[in-house]
């Protein structure tokens, strides 16, 4: 057998079956990449987190971890759910004036579409005063938030303002007190306004919220504090939230969609910050239809979301493994084309 009349029929084989395993390779490597969307609309948010109070540094009713929540809620959602950082507002302490969160509603009032999902975040301090007009609370008491300046959020007010914003599909998570006395215990620093002493609400923020196309997630019943936590780093509650979020397979994922939804971070977190905090007790008023998925992206059929943390693992495994086969086999190809001289 002549040999040398081989060698291109050799090559073409040895060319032929390299580019059919890149091929096949490349093919598989397309799946992660087709993103699969939960939602056909888009997703924004106003993450607000204050624990440094006006003056800023020290001298105010400052939190420790509020700040925290904010920030981590942020990562989560980012890098494991899909969202758009530019679709998201974050207003940490000082940042998180009256003003400043008007502002960011009004901005986001002009790009909120109906089928689209807004959630706005807030991680501080909350209580309560007497009714302002109009006069519409039953228990004779507006909940609020406590601004970075010390400014207030009726609930009356949040309501104007989140009625500006046009989607079916609105989302308010507030890790807050609206009513006790503010004192530090043990591990814990509750989550309200120093000097106020306990009420029992009847009408609390979720009730001026209760409307259709609302999900309200709120750390605490009526008439109870909530706490942040040394151990967690975070709020009871949002630890919780972000817990069952983060990482996959997520543990909040009870119907193993390789989604979560704000009912699912819910059913997660409930029991639980109420089993480390005995004393508060989580409340949800849910007014969407079907479930509100808080995860853009998830897993395709093979090799999950395609997201920044496993995207360079993704791309080595897919592209990086035809190309090191090909290599070995044109360097076999070469030295047996030695051996045959």
């Amino acid at each position: 057998m002549d040999i040398s009349k081989m060698h291109p029929i050799l090559e073409r084989r040895i060319l032929l079956r390299v580019w059919l395993i890149f091929l096949i390779f490349s093919t598989f490597a397309t799946i992660p990449f087709t993103n699969v969307r939960a939602d056909p609309g888009e997703h924004w948010a106003i993450l607000i987190g204050i624990s440094d109070y006006a003056p800023v540094g020290p001298g105010g009713p400052d939190l420790n971890y509020a700040d925290d929540d904010a920030n981590d809620m942020y990562q989560v959602l980012t890098t494991e759910h899909g969202w758009k950082s530019k679709n998201i507002k974050k207003l940490i302490d000082s940042a998180a004036t009256k003003t400043e969160i008007q502002n960011a509603i009004d901005e986001f009032s002009n790009k909120v579409k109906s089928q689209d999902l807004f959630v706005i975040f807030y991680a501080g301090h909350g209580s309560y005063t007497a009714d302002q007009p109009p006069i519409d609370e039953a228990d004779g008491f507006d909940e609020y938030f406590l601004t970075h300046d010390l400014a207030t959020i009726l609930d009356d007010e949040l309501e104007t303002m989140l009625e500006k914003i046009k989607s079916n599909k609105i989302i308010v998570i507030i890790d807050a007190c609206f009513s006790g006395g503010f004192f530090k215990v043990a591990d814990f620093q509750v989550r309200t306004v120093p000097g106020i002493p306990p009420e029992s609400l009847i009408d609390t923020i979720n009730g001026d919220l209760a409307k259709p196309g609302y999900i309200v997630l709120t750390a605490s019943d009526e008439d109870e504090t909530c706490v942040e936590s040394a151990t967690l780093q975070n709020g009871v509650f949002t630890y919780y939230l972000l817990e069952g979020m983060f990482p996959k397979p997520f543990l909040a994922d009870t119907n193993n969609n390789h989604k979560v939804s704000a009912e699912e971070a819910y059913t997660y977190a409930n029991p639980r910050a109420t089993a480390f905090n005995p004393n508060q007790h989580a409340q949800i008023w849910d007014a969407i239809p079907g479930e509100a998925e808080l995860t853009i992206l998830y897993r395709a059929v093979i090799g999950g979301v395609l997201m920044p943390s496993n995207k360079f693992l993704i791309v080595t495994l897919y592209f990086g493994l035809p190309i090191i086969f090909g290599i070995l086999t044109l360097a076999l190809y070469k030295y047996r084309k030695i051996l045959n001289r």
